[in-house]
């Protein structure tokens, strides 16, 4: 049960041009599914204190006629009618709450406070390109609030036949719940906005293939360590790979054969060091890692990470095994660095011992 409601809150996703787009699909969906447990909610009770009057009555009769909608909404997400699921679930807010003054209620248990909520949960699915439509059921909506407030919609007289008791508690049922929808769905763009953010930031620090640092996000890290080496007065070690005779490999095998060997690549050198290092894909087949803290010394540094390194390079040099075996190993320079290094300058030096090791 728990899969399908998941499922149903991503439904339409695909369709979406963007993470933005896709935080608006997702609101919908969360507000659709909301509308069909209110709707439920709301006909259940009006059936079991209706006792034949027809105003209740005729109020569940009206949510029922509403209830397919909220689920063609999903529909419409699903086939990517994005644009037309937002206008379907906002005349169906609309309608609803229309429909019950109409027939029957008016603003007798001041439903119509949920027209001032509808005028503000538009903005968390609506895109502000489509400002129109946001306008034209904001003062729909507003104005729907203003006529009914002023007694415009009449209720029939079966109403007054309602207790005292079920009036007061719905007409504050409806108030609450009305300002709930409205608080929950400002909380809900809120979150939603700084998880977009969390993810666009992951995204722009990381290397989709390996699901390593990129470049960027790798320097953030070093900029980082390089402020623990100066507080704490130790040294860290920066190390640079180069897989040898890995074009020859990929031009023979195919891309696919590549990108599992870098994938491969990306898994061995973060098992052979610890959690707490940085590991990178600096592009191609090239990869960097971070030995954090690894000596209070240069030469204690030097000499830990140099027994560290010999380690990886030869478990990167075992088979590499897929459909065939293949032979693939990698050149490594080191270069310690503590507070005040630079990073061109340890890239470069790191770079440089990687290609003395490469012609070794």
């Amino acid at each position: 049960m728990k899969k399908q409601i998941l499922s149903l809150l991503h439904c339409g996703e695909a369709s979406a041009s963007g993470v933005t787009e896709k935080r608006k699909v997702h609101h919908i969906n969360i507000i659709v599914l909301i509308t069909i447990v209110s709707f439920l909610a709301y006909s259940s009770i009006y059936i079991l204190f209706a006792n034949d009057n027809v105003v209740l009555l005729n109020s569940a009769i009206a949510i029922f006629i509403f209830l397919p909608i909220s689920l063609t909404t999903l529909i419409l997400n699903h086939y990517g009618k994005l644009r037309l699921a937002r206008w379907m679930i906002s005349l169906n807010f609309t309608g609803v709450i229309l429909a019950l003054m109409l027939f029957g209620q008016a603003n007798y248990f001041n439903a119509h406070f949920f027209f001032l909520a509808f005028c503000s949960t538009l903005f968390t699915y609506f895109p502000l390109s489509q400002w129109r439509d946001i306008a034209f059921f904001f003062v729909i909506n507003l104005t729907l609030f203003i006529i009914s407030h002023l007694g415009y919609f009449q209720p029939y007289p079966e109403v007054h036949k309602i207790s005292e008791l079920f009036t007061s508690l719905f007409s504050m049922l409806n108030i609450i719940v009305s300002t709930l929808i409205l608080g929950g769905m400002i909380f809900m763009s809120e979150y939603a906005t700084s998880h977009s953010d969390n993810e666009l930031e992951a995204l722009s620090t990381t290397d989709s293939l390996t699901g390593l640092l990129n470049r960027h996000g790798f320097m953030k890290c070093y900029e980082e360590e390089k402020l623990r080496c100066q507080r704490l007065g130790n040294f860290s070690a920066l190390l640079f790979f180069d897989l040898d005779n890995f074009k020859p490999l990929n031009d023979r095998y195919g891309h696919d054969t590549g990108d599992l060997i870098l994938k491969e690549v990306a898994r061995r050198i973060k098992s052979s060091l610890r959690n707490t290092d940085v590991i990178g894909r600096f592009g191609g087949d090239e990869f960097i890692a971070i030995m954090c803290q690894v000596g209070d010394s240069e030469i204690n540094a030097r000499t830990q990470t140099e027994t560290s390194v010999q380690k990886i390079r030869e478990f990167l040099s075992e088979d590499y095994v897929f459909s065939s075996k293949y032979k693939c190993s990698a050149s490594i320079g080191i270069a310690i660095f503590q507070g005040q290094s630079n990073l061109e300058e340890i890239l470069k030096s790191a770079d440089q011992a990687m290609y003395l090791d490469k012609k070794n």
